[in-house]
């Protein structure tokens, strides 16, 4: 949501503007009034975004099961007053951290990794000022992304705690230029060394209906037992197995030490015994 906000005060969305190459500059011209800031009420794939958000919320809440606050929440940092977030909702995480949700819409699959690239940061941003508000761990943050009308995905961003503290650098140095009136320098908006990796669609999927993995599932339950013990037997005669014996063989089994690897297979009579049962 494009907001006005007062005139030192810098909200997560700039995150990924203080990232980009220029942006600092550009960012800086704009909120001290020597640049128009760009009007987005007619730029549809944002006015799309804004309006299918309470679409977004619902259909997280429907596939997900889980509940969230269910609106919009404000978090300024108690530090740094002019920091301010507002994540789409947040909600409880099972070890009662929090967890952090943005909700939004983009066109096809070929968006995915520049959507990500640009509110990856935004998420940490808010993470850190909800955690210092609130005294709250926030260990994760969400995205829950429609693709065009063909396509929902959830993606699960892991908080990176050193990256979150190299943005807040980022975010003081800018703030400073606003305050004194000076252009960034751009020595002092290097982005941070290490960036975590992107995150990766989190999906639940129901196949119930599904014949063949209904099938499947029946043989693994059936023979977990059995398989858990196979795997307790293959041990030890490995273990039992002197290391320097070439072949290893008894009881219809025979244990083939190559050097490099061991294996162990059916004796031929114990194979040829098992194919008339």
């Amino acid at each position: 949501m494009q907001r006005d906000f007062p005139k030192h005060q810098l909200g997560a969305s700039k995150a990924y503007m203080l990232l980009r190459p220029g942006g600092p500059l550009d960012l800086w011209l704009e909120m001290t009034g020597r640049k128009e800031r760009e009007d987005l009420s007619r730029v549809l794939r944002v006015q799309m975004g804004l309006f299918t958000e309470p679409l977004n919320r619902r259909w997280y809440a429907q596939e997900t099961g889980l509940a969230t606050v269910g609106c919009e929440q404000e978090y300024t940092h108690p530090d740094y007053d002019w920091l301010v977030a507002h994540p789409d909702d947040v909600r409880d995480a099972d070890d009662g951290s929090l967890v952090v949700i943005d909700f939004k819409h983009t066109g096809g699959d070929a968006f995915e990794p520049r959507l990500l690239e640009t509110y990856t940061p935004q998420i940490h941003v808010q993470a850190l000022c909800a955690a210092a508000a609130t005294g709250r761990e926030v260990k994760t943050g969400e995205l829950s992304v429609f693709f065009g009308n063909h396509k929902w995905a959830r993606f699960i961003v892991d908080i990176d705690e050193g990256y979150a503290s190299e943005l807040l650098r980022l975010y003081r140095n800018f703030h400073r230029c606003l305050v004194e009136d000076t252009p960034p320098d751009p020595a002092y908006f290097e982005p941070p060394a290490d960036t975590p990796p992107p995150p990766v669609p989190h999906r639940v999927v129901d196949m119930t209906a599904s014949n063949a993995w209904a099938d499947a599932a029946g043989t693994y339950i059936a023979t977990r037992e059995a398989a858990a013990q196979h795997k307790a037997a293959d041990k030890a005669l490995k273990d039992l197995a002197p290391a320097d014996a070439r072949s290893t063989h008894g009881h219809g089994v025979d244990l083939i030490n190559t050097g490099k690897r061991r294996t162990i297979k059916l004796t031929k009579e114990e194979a040829d015994e098992q194919a008339f049962k």
